[in-house]
């Protein structure tokens, strides 16, 4: 079946012909930032700790991830705009409520967008159709 333009069509390696790439490339390259809101003081869900060390709250653990969204990824916005590289984002739905500035950036750049859940601390719990419905906008 086709995909949209630009896109490669799927075929199983065994049966594929070789790739062509434009301008003669040996290689494609695919870069997909990840992009997550983390919560400060996450509740415990009774399976998984998401900060692990104590005591609560895990500063060390939360600033490594909160730079990414402060700083990080606006420097690596600012090499791909540079180099006019086009990516797909792949971060969690907290992302659209929390960091409206980071995903009007990714819209303004018409980047693909990769959602992988709601938050890191509800990987393990099953979320009910109304815990979804602030995300239902997006």
């Amino acid at each position: 079946m086709p995909l949209q333009p630009d896109r490669v069509d799927y075929s199983p390696i065994i049966e594929r012909p070789p790739i062509k790439w434009p301008n003669g490339a040996r290689v494609a390259l695919w870069i997909a930032p990840n992009v997550e809101h983390y919560e400060y003081e996450p509740e415990y869900d009774g399976q998984r700790d998401p900060w692990p060390r104590m005591p609560h709250p895990d500063i060390l653990g939360y600033g490594i991830k909160d730079y990414g969204n402060r700083v990080g990824l606006w420097r690596m916005i600012d090499v791909m705009d540079h180099f006019n590289v086009r990516c797909t984002v792949s971060l969690n739905l907290s992302v659209f409520e929390h960091y409206p500035e980071i995903m009007a950036a990714c819209e303004e750049r018409n980047w693909d967008v990769l959602c992988h859940g709601i938050s890191h601390c509800l990987i393990n719990e099953s979320v009910s159709c109304q815990s979804c419905q602030s995300f239902e906008r997006f």
